[in-house]
Formats: structure tokens, sequence, C-alpha cells
């Protein structure tokens, strides 16, 4: 618990970590606040059955409390390994990290892990999104797997303005795919820009969403 607080503490508001280890912080947060409902009802349930002085079926036991924490334990233990993986990770690099942990034999690790991995991923998805439909990279930490030289003029921007950036790309991504999302982006982009093709991409967006 203290590890697990103590890296949302350090990283809530850090722009070191970038939107999808911000993304991590608040699914760790959330897990916390359930926590500390869970301690809550505990200590409120100790409190009645010291005002009462007397035990019954429905007063708290050593073994209902071992039961109460037992799933709560266990995601305590997941959340730790979480911040012990992706310490100075962030972006598609950060999610691998996680992904890695869903193969796991156990259903409940796998589940747990799942979910965390779908709230921690979706600013990566809105990246690959806008790049996908509309040909513009919107990432202010360099976290996607695509990376643009914005020194570089509009007239070579086919050539040399975008290019990959695999350390960035998730594992459950495969470099044909990534090649296909890369040029897919870096076509509509140079249709918007250089072409000055605006509607164009706009049509096209409109087709795509209505389809």
């Amino acid at each position: 618990y203290t590890k697990v607080r103590n890296f949302v503490n350090d990283n809530m508001d850090s722009p070191t970590i970038g939107l999808v280890g911000q993304s991590l912080c608040a699914a760790l947060q959330q897990e916390l606040t359930e926590y500390y409902k869970l301690i809550a009802i505990l200590e409120a349930q100790v409190e009645k059955q010291m005002i009462n002085n007397q035990v019954t079926n429905q007063s708290l036991t050593l073994k209902k409390l071992m039961m109460w924490t037992l799933d709560c334990n266990q995601k305590l233990r997941l959340m730790s390994v979480l911040v012990d993986v992706c310490q100075g990770q962030k972006g598609g690099a950060l999610i691998s990290s996680i992904h890695n942990y869903t193969k796991h034999g156990d259903p409940f690790i796998k589940d747990y892990l799942t979910k965390m991995l779908q709230i921690v991923s979706k600013p990566f998805y809105e990246m690959l999104e806008r790049w996908v439909y509309e040909g513009e990279l919107d990432d202010p930490y360099e976290e996607f797997f695509v990376a643009c030289d914005r020194t570089v003029p509009e007239e070579e921007l086919w050539q040399s303005k975008y290019t990959m950036r695999e350390d960035m790309l998730p594992t459950f991504l495969s470099k044909e795919l990534a090649h296909k999302i890369f040029s897919i982006g870096k076509s509509l982009n140079f249709i918007r820009y250089s072409c000055h093709e605006d509607t164009l991409a706009e049509q096209y967006d409109t087709s795509t969403a209505t389809t």
C-alpha cells in the first residue's frame, strides 16, 4: 500500500511520466479509494462491536476479516508489481510492460490486469485514432510510436518529418501493422498540409465515421 500510494503521489502531476503514466496513476488512485472504503467499513464494524460489547453471528471475526480482505490484498500486491515494472516507463513502453503481465494463467490476475490495461492505454488509443483518421500527431510527451521532427520544412515532410519510434511500439502491435498505421497517418498528413486538401481529409473522416 505504501509503495503504491507514494508512486501515485510522486507521479500524478508529473509531466515526465506522460499521459499514459498519468492514466496509470488515476487507475491506481481509484483502486486505493476502494481500499479506503473497505477499511472504513471494517472500522465501523469493529466500533459497533465494541459499543455493544457482544459477539453475534454478524460480528467481525478473524476468519471473516481474512475473507473480506483476500481480494483487496491480492489487488494491492498486483498494483505493487505494476509500480515496480512501470518505473521509468512511459507511453507505449509502459503499456507493453503491463500487457506482458496479462498473459497469466490465474483468471483473477488476468482479468484485473486486463481491466487496468484498458484504462491505462486510453490516451494511447486516442493518439492512434487521431493519427489514423486525421493524420494529426497529438503527442506532447513523445509516448507514441510515431515521432515528429518539427524542424523539418514542409517540402521535406514526406521524406524526413515523421519516423518510427520503435521503443514506444506496444508488444501487441506487430511491426507490419505499425508500418501500415504509420503510412496511413503520414499520407493523410501529407494530403492535408503538402497538398492543402483539408476538405478531402474531412470527407474521408466523415465517410469513415458513417461506415
